[in-house]
Formats: C-alpha cells, sequence, structure tokens
C-alpha cells in the first residue's frame, strides 16, 4: 500500500500512533511505501522503524525529485541511509524528467545511498518507459507500471511495455495473449470512459514543469475550452505550477468561505433597471443581428460572462468572473476589456491579486453554500461558484427590476452542467427577492423565456 506523507503529520496525533491504527504487525500486505515531498522527506524516515519493527518490507517515495538539485538529492540520500529504509523510490511527480536527468539523479542518490532503488514515472512528455528503461540500466531495480499506463491524467510507464522491455532480463516468458485479452476486454473501456494517457495539454505541463492534476481537473470540466486549457498553462509556466493548489482549482468553497465584502455598491448600476445577462450559446450567433436591436430599443443595463465575445463589444457595460479557475485563465485578457471587470477581488489569492492590478475591477463579494441565495449591499452568497449564479446575485442585490438572458441554450440532460445549471435557476427563482426572469433566446432550462422578436 502507499501512504501520503503529508496525511502522517496533518494533525496533533504522533506519525507512529497514526501508522499503529493504520496496519497491524505481520498482515497480508508486505511492501508499504510512503510517498513524500522533499520538505517532509526528513520527517518521513522517522516512521520506518515502526513499519519494519511491524514485519513490513518500507519503502519512501521522493516526490517531485526534479525540483531538487545535486546536493539535496546527495544530502537526502545520505539522510536516507540512516534509517532502516529497504527502498528508496524517487517519482518524477510532474512527468518533466528525460533520460539524462535520470541519470543524474541516480548517480548522486548513489553517493549516500546503496540499498535499493526504485523509480515512479510518469508519461506527461510521452517518456515513461524510456526512463523506466534508463533507470533500470543504471541499477534500479524496483520500477512501477500499470496496464495500459492507468493513472491520473497523463498516466504511467505501461505494463505491457515493461513485460516486453525487460522480459531476457528477468528470464521469463510472458503470456501476451492473455494480457492483451485483458486490455481489450477491461482496461481500454475504462480508458475510453476515463481517459488517462499523455496528450499535448500533458506534454506543455511536463515540459514546464506544471503539475499535472492543473490540466485533468480542467480536461474534466466541459466549460473550459482548449483556447482556456492553454492560457492557464501560459499563466502557470509564468508564476509557477509546480505545487498544485486546491486555492485554485476548488469549487471556490475555500476561497469564497469568508464573509469578507468588497468595494463596489451594484445599486449605483442596477437600481430599477432592466437587465440583459449575455451567455455563450450557439444561439447567440443565430440571433446576433436581432439581440443588438433587442438592446438598442430597451436600453437594458448588458452584463457578459468572463471574456467572452458575442456581440458588439460597444454595446456591453459590464463583465463579471468569479471562478478562480476562469480567472487564472482569463487574467491576462481582463486589461484589454474594453468594461470594468466586477468579481471577488478582496478574496483571491495574494498572487492572483498582483496579476490583476491593471484590469479595471469592480470589487464585490461573494460567499458559497449550498442551495442559498443571499443578497447583499457589498457581498452575496451563492449555491455554487459559477458566474451566471453571480451576476444574478449582484445585480438582484442592485435593485434590477427585470432580468433577460440570451445564449443561455442548456445542455442535454445527460450533461452535469445541466443539473448544475437547473439547480441554479431553481434556488434563485425560489428567493422572495428573485428579479422576474425570461430568457430571449432559445433555451433548454427551465425558466420562463419568449420570443427576442416579439
Amino acid at each position: 500500500i502507499m501512504i501520503n506523507a503529508a496525511e502522517l503529520f496533518s494533525d496533533q496525533n504522533k506519525p507512529n500512533d497514526i501508522i499503529k491504527k493504520l496496519v497491524k504487525p505481520s498482515s497480508q500486505i508486505k511492501l508499504i511505501r510512503i510517498a513524500s515531498h522533499l520538505s517532509e522527506f526528513k520527517e518521513t524516515l522517522t516512521v520506518t522503524k515502526t513499519l519494519k519493527d511491524m514485519g513490513y518490507l518500507v519503502g519512501v517515495n521522493l516526490m517531485q525529485i526534479s525540483e531538487a538539485d545535486n546536493q539535496e538529492v546527495i544530502s537526502l540520500a545520505k539522510e536516507a541511509a540512516k534509517w532502516p529504509l529497504d527502498i528508496l523510490y524517487f517519482a518524477d511527480s510532474l512527468g518533466s524528467l528525460d533520460p539524462k536527468r535520470i541519470k543524474e539523479i541516480i548517480k548522486n542518490l548513489r553517493k549516500g545511498w546503496k540499498g535499493d532503488l526504485g523509480i515512479h514515472t510518469h508519461d506527461n512528455m510521452g517518456l515513461a518507459m524510456v526512463n523506466t528503461a534508463t533507470a533500470v540500466e543504471e541499477g534500479v531495480n524496483w520500477i512501477d507500471s500499470t496496464v495500459t499506463g492507468m493513472g491520473r491524467g497523463p498516466g504511467n510507464a505501461k505494463t505491457e511495455y515493461t513485460i516486453l522491455e525487460f522480459e531476457e532480463l528477468r528470464n521469463m516468458n510472458p503470456n501476451l495473449e492473455r494480457l492483451s485479452d485483458l486490455i481489450s476486454n477491461k482496461f481500454k473501456t475504462m480508458q475510453d470512459t476515463y481517459g488517462w494517457g499523455t496528450n499535448p495539454f500533458y506534454y506543455l505541463a511536463g515540459k514546464y514543469k506544471i503539475h499535472p492534476t492543473y490540466i485533468q481537473e480542467m480536461l474534466n470540466d466541459k466549460r473550459y475550452e482548449t483556447s482556456d486549457v492553454l492560457s492557464l498553462i501560459n499563466h502557470l509556466r509564468e508564476v509557477g505550477g509546480k505545487k498544485f493548489s486546491h486555492k485554485i482549482l476548488d469549487t471556490g468553497r475555500q476561497i469564497y468561505s469568508s464573509t469578507q465584502g468588497g468595494s463596489w455598491e451594484p445599486k449605483k448600476v442596477f437600481k430599477d433597471k432592466s437587465v440583459l445577462i449575455i451567455g455563450a450559446g450557439p444561439s447567440l450567433q443565430q440571433h446576433k443581428e436581432g439581440l443588438e436591436q433587442f438592446i438598442g430599443r430597451n436600453k437594458p443595463v448588458v452584463v457578459g460572462l468572463n471574456t467572452k465575445e458575442t456581440i458588439n463589444e460597444s454595446l456591453i457595460d459590464l463583465r463579471a468572473a468569479c471562478h478562480p479557475m476562469r480567472i487564472v485563465a482569463d487574467c491576462d485578457q481582463y486589461h484589454e476589456l474594453k468594461q470594468p471587470i466586477v468579481m471577488p477581488f478582496g478574496q483571491l489569492p495574494t498572487k492572483l491579486k498582483g496579476l490583476l492590478s491593471e484590469a479595471n475591477v469592480l470589487d464585490y463579494g461573494l460567499c458559497i453554500e449550498e442551495d442559498t441565495f443571499h443578497f447583499g449591499k457589498l457581498q452575496s452568497t451563492i449555491p455554487l461558484p459559477l458566474v451566471i449564479a453571480y451576476v444574478l446575485a449582484f445585480v438582484t442585490a442592485g435593485g434590477a427590476k427585470k432580468v433577460f438572458l440570451a445564449g443561455f441554450d442548456g445542455f442535454e440532460t445527460n450533461d452535469s452542467r445541466s443539473s448544475e445549471m437547473n439547480q441554479i435557476f431553481s434556488a434563485y427563482l425560489s428567493t422572495s427577492h428573485a428579479c422576474s426572469l425570461v430568457s430571449i433566446t432559445p433555451t433548454k432550462n427551465n425558466i420562463p423565456s419568449s420570443s427576442l422578436y416579439a
């Protein structure tokens, strides 16, 4: 089994006490490995004696070893040699290593560690198998692999390839027919469903040492397009993305958990006004001319979502953004906008706020609470950190009298985005302060609708 070292040091219990709760002496388990970041490594080693005394084979994974210089690698290896450790593993957590660096790392580890070495590779750049083979040539005697490379994001070295590569070394005659049947009948279906394996985005993440979880999370969220993923990669390339941060990628609950209000009052813009919120559905292109004429006739306050270009930019009065991931992906574009952009600026991470210093930002606070809308002078509460919910909240807090929607086409019923959107609309319309809400372009959402041309 594998234990995450961070969880051993996450509360007031002593690590060795936690270990004793997790496993019993001489169980069916033979090998226990602990995955440790560089900063945790020395502390992690202190639990190896407890595990050895319990009768286990013990390994420790050095994660993100690509971020350690040669002297640090040597120092960590010497520290490992002081403890009853059976296998010292190193992991290419960012998928950024190449054979040359693999050789260098092994050479430096050997200056302090004489025991068994292991390697765990990730396939961001398609080098998992090559790096594994290089490590074996350099004397590594423990390797990790999975069938079809199954693993989070870009995956790992493929078992089917390692078997073929090392069959002579192991003096074995592998049953490739059974393995191929297993892949065809079981793993291929799972891979099609869960989508592990490298692609150009993971390749770039490996190249620029960006944690692959950023890519995985965006690829799994249908709201993000190719351009969004590339924008995030370019941003993280500049500011650093080696460590995965839930503060950027989570649903916003951590960032927007405080009651901190902003500094902008929506009433200055929306009091007794009609509002048109512009989405991004295909219907906008079909009805663009009619929509622009509607704006000319009715003079609503027009709010665009994020940085999407849909109608004539001169007709949009404000833009809005709130999801941390979207703000990261679009941050380089905000200073080029022709309109102010409303966002929970004061609650964003300090580094992200620094990147938005040149943007024309209106700071309106946000709190996330399931199934809840609450409208305040400087902050609102919404059920999900989706920008449509945020806009509905601040226009309502601003005293708008009617809200029109355009480009909110909706999704198929089996699409998770459909239930999210309808959850938001249902929660909003059930509040006593909800504005009159109507879609003026075709929609599958459960909201009132009318013709744009009526």
